[in-house]
């Protein structure tokens, strides 16, 4: 038996930590090979750059989507409400950078902005996926009542 104490994890099962960390690096992974077809759309060939928008409107969906099984796959707790905070944050960026990215096609300040939020989106995905990586997965022990009360005698 425990006594009073009761084991925790953030995740709800098994399969919701493989499910977080997994769209954390799809989102990584789209956001890199946006900046690929960027690079090679600018200096090798302009066609690719419907490949970039159409990559780009599926970023935004798996954005939409992430923030979704986070919010389904975490416990209500400190890590989720982080989680949540960092994955919309990741969707405010990405619904710029999409705004940016159709008005800046023929202006050249925008596209200087695209290109600004591009990193910033770079380094929010990285700090996300890096937290969500490093939550912890295996059960830990944690008091239910409060020191206080364990003085006490526990509850009455």
């Amino acid at each position: 038996m425990i006594d009073q104490k009761t084991l925790t994890t953030p995740f709800v099962g098994p399969n919701s930590v493989r499910l977080v960390r997994g769209f954390a690096a799809l989102m990584g992974v789209l956001i890199l090979l946006q900046a690929f077809l960027a690079g090679r759309g600018i200096y090798v060939d302009l066609g690719l750059f419907r490949t970039h928008r159409f990559v780009g409107m599926a970023t935004l969906l798996i954005a939409l989507i992430q923030v979704g099984v986070v919010t389904a796959s975490l416990r209500r707790s400190r890590e989720r409400s982080m989680l949540i905070g960092m994955s919309s944050f990741v969707l405010l960026l990405t619904v710029i950078q999409l705004g940016l990215g159709f008005s800046g096609k023929n202006n050249g300040g925008v596209a200087a902005w695209h290109v600004f939020n591009g990193v910033l989106l770079t380094g929010a995905i990285a700090a996300y996926a890096n937290t969500v990586f490093r939550l912890e997965t295996a059960p830990r022990i944690e008091p239910i009542e409060s020191q206080s009360e364990a003085r006490e005698g526990g509850s009455r």
